[in-house]
């Protein structure tokens, strides 16, 4: 379902005329909502919305914006999925990037998405030793004590296709 939203949110990208961070950003967002089965993908979806609405007709993603962006779409992302951290949900590894941006206010985009990284695997590693609260995993027997959320992973994997693409860009 994440290969497929993300596959689905490029090819929304490639085939738009946006022009702008924020536009893109939501054109992503939309493509991602609409490609990916079940609660996550509208929950996931949200980090990219969110980003976009702050960084609306922007040339260039600005750490004050990024910082809006999560910080809105942690607030939606728990009252929507009724989750929170300690829940095993990917909110796990994204409250902990949340975290890194609000302390981070005269950084470098790229020195706050790296720090983004490193938080969120802390986040994701932590959650391999949760019980599943929320989720396909708290059916699952021993609710997925063992292994790391599924979700918390992706948001490490997408913190470090973001902190590739700033450095391949600077």
């Amino acid at each position: 379902g994440m290969a497929r939203g993300f596959t689905k949110a490029n090819e929304a990208i490639q085939a738009s005329q946006a022009n702008d961070v924020g536009s893109i950003f939501q054109t992503a967002g939309r493509a991602f909502m609409s490609s990916t089965g079940g609660a996550s993908g509208s929950l996931f979806a949200m980090i990219f919305l969110e980003i976009g609405k702050a960084s609306l007709n922007q040339q260039v993603l600005d750490v004050s914006s990024l910082r809006l962006g999560i910080t809105n779409a942690v607030a939606a992302i728990k009252r929507l999925g009724k989750s929170d951290v300690g829940d095993k949900t990917f909110l796990d590894a994204l409250i902990p990037v949340q975290q890194v941006l609000g302390q981070s206010e005269n950084d470098t985009l790229i020195s706050v998405l790296e720090k983004a990284v490193t938080a969120a695997k802390e986040g994701a590693s932590q959650t391999t030793h949760m019980p599943a609260k929320r989720g396909r995993a708290q059916y699952v027997p021993n609710a997925g004590v063992g292994h790391p959320d599924p979700g918390a992973t992706s948001v490490v994997l997408i913190f470090e296709t973001w902190l590739e693409t700033a450095k391949g860009s600077a």
